[in-house]
This record gives structure tokens, sequence and C-alpha cells, in this order.
């Protein structure tokens, strides 16, 4: 059986480091910066959801 949640709360977790991180550092220096930091919280937040070890996904992605 699906349920689906009515709040978005999950999806504001997810987004709530990289505002902290835009409000620490005052933003990016570049967009290919930018870009990475987002593809590596990507890995990170999919892999905690699914109960992988985010470090070995990232060691498989760049080795």
């Amino acid at each position: 059986l699906f349920i689906q949640r009515f709040d978005n709360n999950l999806a504001e977790r997810a987004v709530r480091p990289v505002k902290v991180k835009l409000k620490v550092a005052g933003g990016f220096r570049a967009i290919g910066g930018a870009d990475a930091f987002c593809v590596i919280r990507s890995i990170r937040e999919t892999d905690k959801l699914q109960g992988r070890n985010p470090f070995e996904s990232l060691r498989s992605v760049w080795a």
C-alpha cells in the first residue's frame, strides 16, 4: 500500500543544508562548484534514504 504524505517536510529537510551552506559561505564562487555540491548532496541524500553508505557510493563514482 502506497501512503502519500501531506507535507513536504522531507524535501525541506533535504534543502536545509544547501541553504545553510549559502548563508555561511555567502554563495558559490563558480557554477561548477555549485553543480558539484548539488550532485554530492543528491548522492548522499539518496543513499541515506536507501540505507546505503554514501561514502562508498561517492568512492565508486570517482574511483
